[in-house]
């Protein structure tokens, strides 16, 4: 007895691997799934690495976008994934004294990332994020944050699946409400679909750093 349901718990996680990797298996991307992950093509795109040297990146930003204060506001631009452009986002709370509600990832240097409140393969943050989508209050905004000297793939591969996750998501909203694909919606639809249901994915590091820079600021202003 004890060996039947130890055998049929190892194959509901095989069939829970399997549907994850399946469900990631997405490209190539239609013309409505490149607008819901990147919806705005007037933004400058991007293809720097995340993890190094985010001051440098900051300052690209910050004279791309002519943005002269940081604080406070939204920094969005594209970046190139692989084979597909997703939107991106900088919200630096240098003000803000309440709780933040964003959906953190955070990864590290075990091959595991913590997701909510547990440990989790980064190979399943599509399946996971699917079946969480939309958030609590419809609040979807996913915040990413790693340690200094994680390999640079590591962290995109996680970005790119939770982009996987969103559209396997509104895949599925679409034909509960529309009884369509997405890729078959028509463009009124479709904006109205991702108006109902947007994602915001924030670089959590990056905020951190302009954060980090303006308390320190505060800091030497006060000494003055």
């Amino acid at each position: 007895m004890i060996y039947r349901y130890t055998f049929s718990f190892l194959v509901s996680i095989l069939f829970l691997g399997c549907k994850a990797e399946k469900e990631e298996e997405i490209s190539p991307l239609c013309n409505n799934q490149k607008y819901l992950l990147a919806p705005n093509k007037e933004l400058p795109t991007f293809n720097f690495d995340l993890n190094i040297n985010p001051k440098e990146h900051i300052r690209i930003l910050k004279d791309s976008l002519k943005l002269d204060d940081l604080c406070d506001i939204s920094i969005v631009f594209n970046k190139q994934f692989k084979d597909r452009i997703i939107e991106l986002n900088i919200q630096a709370l240098c003000n803000f004294r309440g709780q933040a509600n964003f959906q953190t990832i955070d990864l590290n240097y075990t091959n595991k990332m913590l997701y909510e409140t547990g440990l989790i393969n980064p190979d399943s943050i599509a399946y996971y994020l699917e079946k969480d989508f939309p958030f609590l209050n419809n609040q979807n905004k996913i915040s990413f944050s790693w340690p200094y000297g994680l390999s640079n793939p590591i962290i995109e591969d996680v970005i790119y699946n939770s982009s996987n996750g969103y559209l396997n998501a509104l895949n599925t909203i679409s034909k509960k409400k529309y009884q369509i694909s997405v890729c078959e919606l028509n463009k009124e639809t479709l904006y109205k679909l991702k108006k109902e249901y947007p994602i915001t994915l924030l670089l959590f590091n990056y905020r951190g750093e302009i954060e980090n820079e303006y308390f320190i600021s505060s800091l030497i202003n006060e000494d003055e």
